[in-house]
């Protein structure tokens, strides 16, 4: 569960912020990135070992070959399998260069390893607690879900922004006197001769351009306008808030319950 943690939170950085793509390239984190991506092995094969329960008589299956049917046609094996198959590391081995659509769509499969996180309700139900409290673990359950959806989709607002470098607010909304548009990297400060310009620590830089992708995400999660601006960037806000509006209806379902 904590690798899955670690998966929904950190990969999203690495696709949509240049600077979390150089951290993840240094030998600490690729170390970390090989193990993770072992143990999520070893996890297909015990879904492969692990009985199961027939829903249809309460029956605990121990056959291996039901078990394996029922893992990769009923379980989670196929996103298992894709969220963990070494698509990057067979694009450097076949020479494709960076950027190319290939290690996109290898970064989008190893984000379905955070379908993992759907395991900690599971867990929270067998628990052998009161009521009351599996209700309340619940619902910070789901304000974690919350959490790692909206962070998601800011990775992948800001992803559409620095590509296309237009997200400013439109002026009817009051921001005729925004500064959206200028370099935040540098800071005017006082000093003794007089104002200059300072330039931010990469890690502070990123921490508020994260922040910012996730603020828009989140109130866009709660059906605000946020004022897309190139087409591409409008077909996937109008799909986000598809999305966005399908699981705040959800949401409301499960609390009514």
């Amino acid at each position: 569960m904590i690798l899955a943690i670690w998966n929904a939170v950190w990969t999203p950085l690495t696709i949509g912020f240049d600077r979390a793509a150089v951290i993840d390239s240094n030998i600490a984190f690729t170390c970390i990135n090989l193990f993770v991506d072992f143990i999520f092995v070893c996890d297909i094969i015990i879904g492969f070992l692990s009985s199961y329960v027939d829903v249809a008589n309460g029956d605990e299956i121990f056959a291996p070959k039901m078990i394996a049917f029922h893992y990769m046609l009923k379980g989670s094996f196929l996103v298992d399998f894709m969220s963990t198959f070494p698509f990057t590391e067979i694009g450097e081995f076949s020479g494709l260069k960076k950027p190319h659509g290939f290690y996109l769509f290898a970064d989008v499969m190893s984000l379905l390893k955070a379908f993992r996180l759907k395991k900690i309700l599971k867990k929270i139900r067998d628990m052998p607690i009161t009521i009351e409290d599996k209700a309340m673990l619940q619902v910070m359950y789901y304000a974690f879900l919350i959490f790692v959806y909206t962070h998601i989709m800011g990775c992948i607002m800001w992803l559409s922004l620095k590509t296309n470098e237009r997200w400013i607010p439109a002026v009817d909304f009051g921001a005729v006197d925004s500064k959206v548009h200028l370099d935040y990297r540098y800071r005017s400060v006082e000093s003794g001769d007089g104002r200059v310009e300072v330039e931010l620590s990469e890690n502070y830089v990123l921490m508020y351009e994260w922040f910012t992708a996730w603020y828009n995400s989140a109130i866009a999660f709660a059906l605000v306008e946020i004022n897309a601006r190139t087409s591409s960037q409008i077909t996937m806000m109008f799909c986000i808030y598809v999305v966005n509006a399908m699981i705040n209806a959800y949401l409301i379902g499960v609390f009514i319950d």
